[in-house]
């Protein structure tokens, strides 16, 4: 059942948090403080960034998070501010390009992320992930986090790339990691937002040199492309291949290089994220994992998953959905106005930061019964559907909804079935407090350990041991 809250007017409070304690809080505390925030100040809240000059809102509720991504995209854009940021390592790719160019840009992308297209990676995406296991060990101890990053690393770059780059795909993670651990201490400090990305400070070092590092990689592999030009399957040739109907101008280098980039956090970061949540969360409850590999046997014995399995694999898709809820990898979604205009009885000053605080959203009484529970059976039947507009958007929505969600739907089923038909995963230590961190993205304060067990007092799975 889906709880309707009683329609009340929505009245914009001014918090007095400072925004130094808000950072402090927001990268240590993330969840907490969103609730305390919401609890304290209702579901729109006014922070003063700079006072008399910028606003921050924070938005808790899905009426308006739907108005600003869906009715009435066009009246606001991405925040200057997180381009300015994120320019040297994003670039103009789709995340970050406005108006007329990204239309353009997203008319020549979308042909890559046809469901056809996207259709025809499942069955690498299993192969990578049965390559990837082939060495654990029953009873081992693992560092999750770094798994899960290392797996999803490896299917991304094959979807890129179609070309073997084992010898490389190290060093692209650790420049990943070092991006995005450098782009969190950022975001998390307002000293360090407001920083000139020329200043030489020890984070603007990190961040140009891991971008330098990827870059090697990726501008390597378009040169090879266009010397030997080819659909290989991938996305790098679909993004060459592309043409503008209108013009027949195709992608630069550096609009490919972006393009690239973008994918590679969408279909990297916020899948490892989300696989690492499921699984910690599996070990904590062993009757869903129960019932989960039950319905694994069923359908698909000892064989390995498929695409075609997963309408029959429902408690696959229900523990995904019931994770990115309440742990969705893009914790927020950021605009800024073009222009003045009224918001819940205030008015939001031109280039104001409206903040739509989904991973409070997702996780709101008013919607979900119990909702700090892990209950991946709420996603049955229409559930879904049910949910009042907002609500639930763990990709964004509207125009600008995440371009590259099939990818990540289809990879996090598929690798999720083929783990949980391998192996049990429990806590290496029961006791352990799973601390989340919020930056760019939803992360750990240390990485959580859990011990896996192949599923040899199965019968059925020997002949896979």
């Amino acid at each position: 059942m889906v709880a309707q809250p009683a329609a009340s007017p929505l009245v914009a409070r001014k918090a007095s948090i400072r925004v130094n304690e808000l950072g402090k809080r927001f990268a240590t505390d993330g969840f907490n403080l969103l609730s305390d925030l919401q609890r304290d100040y209702g579901d729109l809240v006014q922070i003063a960034v700079i006072p008399g000059i910028l606003n921050q809102w924070m938005i808790f509720t899905p009426e308006l998070a739907y108005e600003i991504l869906v009715t009435h995209p066009e009246r606001f854009k991405k925040p200057e501010l997180g381009k300015r940021l994120f320019r040297e390592s994003f670039g103009n790719g789709l995340f970050f390009s406005e108006g007329d160019f990204w239309k353009r840009q997203r008319k020549l992308a979308q042909p890559a992320f046809h469901h056809v297209r996207i259709n025809a990676y499942a069955e690498q995406m299993v192969a990578q992930t049965q390559s990837f296991i082939t060495n654990w060990k029953h009873e081992s101890v693992i560092d999750l986090d770094a798994a899960m990053h290392a797996l999803t690393l490896s299917i991304v770059v094959n979807a890129l790339f179609k070309t073997d780059i084992s010898g490389e795909t190290e060093r692209i993670g650790a420049a990943m990691a070092a991006l995005g651990s450098a782009s969190a201490q950022q975001v998390t400090s307002i000293v360090q937002t407001f920083m000139p990305a020329w200043l030489p400070t020890e984070i603007n070092r990190k961040k140009h040199a891991a971008v330098m590092n990827i870059n090697q990689t990726i501008y390597r592999l378009i040169a090879e492309h266009r010397i030997r030009p080819a659909d290989k399957g991938d996305l790098l040739s679909m993004f060459m291949a592309a043409k503008d109907e209108d013009t027949g101008e195709s992608m630069s280098d550096a609009q490919i290089r972006d393009e690239l980039m973008t994918m590679f956090i969408a279909g990297h970061e916020t899948s490892a994220i989300t696989l690492t949540w499921a699984l910690i969360e599996l070990s904590r409850h062993p009757e869903i994992t129960t019932r989960l590999q039950a319905e694994l046997d069923s359908v698909l014995a000892v064989r390995a998953p498929t695409l075609a399995d997963l309408p029959m694999l429902p408690t696959v898709t229900q523990v995904i959905k019931e994770t990115l809820r309440l742990y969705p990898p893009t914790l927020f979604i950021s605009r800024q106005s073009h222009q003045p205009m009224p918001l819940g009885g205030k008015t939001v000053g031109k280039n104001d930061l409206l903040t739509l605080v989904i991973a409070q959203i997702q996780r709101d009484p008013r919607y979900f019964d119990d909702p700090l529970e892990f209950r991946p059976e709420r996603f049955v039947g229409d559930f879904e559907r049910s949910l009042p507009k907002g609500v639930y958007m763990p990709f964004g929505a509207g125009p600008r909804i995440c371009i590259g969600n099939g990818f990540a739907l289809l990879e996090m089923q598929l690798v999720l079935a083929t783990l949980m038909q391998r192996f049990t995963f429990t806590l290496a230590d029961e006791s352990e407090v799973i601390k989340s961190t919020f930056g760019i993205t939803l992360g750990f304060a240390s990485s959580p350990r859990i011990r896996i067990a192949h599923r040899a007092a199965t019968p059925l799975y020997a002949e896979l041991l």
